[in-house]
This record gives C-alpha cells, structure tokens and sequence, in this order.
C-alpha cells in the first residue's frame, strides 16, 4: 500500500481518470488504531489530513509503541506545521471521532472487513467492484481501467 497509492496519485489521480476518497476503518486489533484516526482527523481540520495520514502509517511502529500517545501525535502535529494547541485540543476532545466512526459504520455495512479495501466505482455505468487486501499498483491500475470502460448495463 505504501507504494501502491504514491503511484496512484502521480497516475490515475493526476491525470483525473480517478478520485481518491479515503475512508477509516479501524480495526480492532490494532488498539490504536482508533487513536490515529482521530489524529488524522484533527489535522484533516487543519487542512493536512493526507500529510498527517502518511505520516502515521510510515511511523506506525513509533507510535504504537510510544508511552505517551497524545504527545507523540501533537509532536507529529508540529512537525506538520500545525497550530498543536488547536490540534491537541481536538484529538483531547474527540473533535474527529464523528468522522471516523461514521467511516467504519459505512465500510461495515459495506461488508469490509479488513484494511485495505478498495471500491472502484464507475458513475457513468453505475458499475463497481470491491478489492479486499494489498493490490500492487499495477494489478489495480488493470481493475481500475476494466471498471471503467466497461459498457453501462444492458449494453
């Protein structure tokens, strides 16, 4: 995924063949993992949600270790160039939780059940297919290219 989604960017996404819409799904078993949402989040407020999120899954090992979380992301706040004391008083005051729960509810009920899982979706069809698990770019520039020049339905 690290290398996959750069790769994404830089092609399909640059060039407008696709919009990339990341949406949380943290799981349980990463007891953490609601945390780094919610960091994400208040840096999302701030207008440095990607920045932010690449930063944690780079530093993930750090983190997920550190004795003191809160700190750990303010100071990955700060390296950000955030405003840390509106960021800290975000993440202390749940001031994401909203957004990332209503993510995981919606991938719930969309039948994810782990991370990551891609949907590729094409309006113009109305044509779509889910990808669950680590895709390489190119094997998912090939699905992303099937779903979207596939004839609508009926055709």
């Amino acid at each position: 995924m690290l290398e996959t989604e750069p790769k994404l960017k830089e092609t399909l996404v640059a060039d407008g063949s696709v919009r990339l819409i990341y949406k949380h799904f943290p799981l349980p078993s990463h007891d953490r993992a609601d945390d780094a949402a919610e960091a994400s989040e208040c840096a999302a407020q701030q207008d440095k949600f990607w920045e932010m999120k690449e930063l944690l899954f780079e530093k993930a090992a750090s983190w997920g270790a550190a004795a003191d979380l809160p700190a750990t992301f303010e100071q990955y706040a700060s390296d950000l160039g955030l405003d840390t004391a509106t960021f800290r008083q975000c993440y202390d005051s749940g001031g994401g939780r909203q957004r990332w729960q209503e993510d995981s509810a919606l991938g719930q009920s969309a039948g994810v059940t782990g991370t990551p899982t891609f949907f590729i979706f094409n309006p113009s069809t109305g044509q779509g297919t889910r990808i669950p698990g680590f895709v390489e770019y190119d094997q998912l520039a090939e699905i992303i290219n099937q779903v979207l020049t596939a004839p609508p339905a009926g055709e």
